[in-house]
């Protein structure tokens, strides 16, 4: 059963991963076939204002935290953009999940918590938005990696792939005071 779990959850990082990997399959389902494969606009899309990013990952994080506790992936998946909503059903996103739903994470802390990014924030060749980081929250940290797709003027969830684990050690560079 728990092979069942991390392969369901290794199906949401494939298809994120898919996601960079493959700009034409985004190409192909985010615009319909009368249209050109590449748009002046598609060029035209810059990284989003700090502000703009927290309110991401925040209003997806929790998202995924009521998802968890209820056990309803319907509004998970209706703020997702069209690639993922066309990839994956709420039911195969309640199964992505079934790994993280099993460890009983409290998301919650990321309405208030500011996140650290550990890459700098990039259109990615296919038009999508990167964004990977950490809550720093005790005792576990919450470890996320999102890709958003431009879609009719917004940002739409593409991929998450989310973790919670011990923090990772942190070395101070201040000098210890006596």
């Amino acid at each position: 059963m728990r092979s069942f779990a991390r392969q369901a959850t290794s199906l949401l990082v494939v298809v994120a991963l898919a996601v960079i990997a493959s700009a034409s399959v985004v190409t192909a389902v985010a615009q319909p076939a009368s249209k050109p494969a590449a748009t002046p606009k598609a060029a035209a899309v810059n990284v989003p204002s700090p502000e703009t990013m927290l309110a991401l990952i925040r209003t997806h994080l929790l998202a995924l935290d009521h998802a968890l506790r209820t056990g309803n992936f319907y509004v998970l998946h209706a703020l997702s953009g069209p690639f993922l909503q066309s990839k994956l059903t709420p039911e195969q996103l309640s199964n992505a999940f079934a790994a993280l739903k099993s460890e009983r994470p409290d998301l919650a802390a990321t309405a208030i918590a500011t996140p650290n990014l550990t890459t700098q924030p990039a259109i990615q060749p296919n038009g999508m938005l990167q964004l990977v980081g950490h809550f720093p929250t005790r005792p576990k940290e919450i470890r996320f990696e999102m890709l958003y797709q431009p879609s009719n003027g917004e940002w739409r969830l593409a991929g998450m792939n989310v973790s919670v684990a011990p923090p990772t050690a942190t070395i101070s560079t201040q000098p210890n005071k006596k």
